[in-house]
């Protein structure tokens, strides 16, 4: 009988798949994607200064919603190499004007550092519940209460725990 090998733990690190900064462990994709986003930021940055010095010189009004779009039509169409601890992924970029504010916005949060942005991917309650100990208390009494005794159906529950919060104008939740 052929003994097959024992895969890693999942806990155990693969080389190459994942870097540490400040004591924690990240995995490299989490760079990559921030390595993504100060890429769009930049570029569709750049590619707005230059749209605002043709207009200056011409003495045209800037359109800013129509350059924006010319931008991200241009980003759109661009593909990146992108390479971290020794890892190259070719990616093609793409954002709407949604996620370029989205972007924007973690760029300027983290003032462009990719290490920083790469760790804002994960939280430090990763796989928990994100609701707070008075949501959850809430939900688990309202489960003892109507699932648990009447035997009624979920969706039941479901109903009289949201007309008992907007009843109370979100208290209950809040």
């Amino acid at each position: 009988m052929k003994r097959h090998p024992t895969p890693a733990a999942p806990n155990t690190l693969q080389p190459r798949y994942y870097i540490f900064w400040r004591h924690r462990t990240y995995r490299v994709i989490y760079l990559i994607k921030a390595r993504i986003i100060t890429t769009v930021v930049e570029t569709v940055g750049r590619l707005l200064a230059e749209e605002e010095r043709r207009a200056a010189l011409r003495g045209e009004p800037l359109g800013r919603t129509q350059a924006l779009h010319r931008a991200l039509g241009t980003v759109n169409a661009t593909t990146i190499q992108v390479q971290v601890n020794g890892i190259t992924d070719v990616r093609r970029l793409h954002a709407s004007r949604a996620v370029y504010y989205k972007y924007r916005r973690l760029y300027d949060t983290y003032q462009g550092h990719e290490a920083a942005i790469a760790t804002s991917f994960r939280r430090g309650t990763f796989r928990l519940p994100q609701m707070r100990q008075a949501q959850l208390h809430f939900i688990d009494t309202c489960l003892l209460l109507y699932y648990g005794a009447t035997r009624a159906s979920k969706m039941r529950v479901y109903r009289l725990a949201r007309d008992s919060a907007s009843a109370t104008d979100g208290r209950v939740l809040g």
